[in-house]
């Protein structure tokens, strides 16, 4: 629906390219895996490269309650503070997608070379840089919390190219 609206509206043109561009290769530490395997839950979610269903448009979400706001600069240095994950039964692909969406990764897709599959309980304390947190910094705490590293690299990376955008034309 997004796209037939950026082609209508926009008159977009685009195409796929593969760039050569940092990343991240994730692999096991030389300590060994740290996540314990989970083998008593079920998934409760799929793997999205084996879609099982059709999606369906949801709801929208709930407005925020009454009084909220977003965080103040010095509100969100106390939240970056003390930054805390824990999974339970998370497939890994999931893990996986949830460290390479952290900020210190600066937009840098993360590669996963651990050959991992199932389900892991795994638990992660860290304090970004920047903040007044005594944890450990993220790589550090993925090495010795998780006992996965994190290597930069570079290697092939599909980015979006707009060949054309134009003002958007009237409803």
């Amino acid at each position: 629906m997004v796209q037939s609206m950026l082609i209508d509206r926009f008159h977009i043109t685009n195409h796929f390219e593969t760039h050569e561009l940092p990343l991240y290769l994730l692999e096991i530490a030389k300590g060994g895996l740290k996540c314990r395997r989970d083998t008593t839950s079920k998934p409760a979610i799929a793997d999205p490269s084996r879609p099982r269903f059709r999606w369906s448009s949801a709801p929208a979400p709930p407005p925020p309650p009454p009084g909220w706001h977003p965080p103040s600069p010095s509100e969100q240095k106390t939240l970056m503070q003390s930054l805390h994950l824990r999974t339970k039964g998370w497939p890994f692909w999931l893990v996986v997608a949830m460290l390479s969406h952290q900020p210190e990764l600066l937009g840098r897709p993360v590669i996963d070379k651990t050959g991992l599959e199932g389900a892991y309980d795994c638990e992660m304390n860290w304090s970004q840089a920047g903040s007044d947190g005594t944890g450990q910094f993220f790589f550090t705490a993925v090495r010795d919390q998780l006992g996965l590293t994190l290597h930069p690299s570079k290697g092939p990376v599909e980015v979006l190219v707009i060949d054309s955008i134009s003002l958007p034309s009237g409803n």
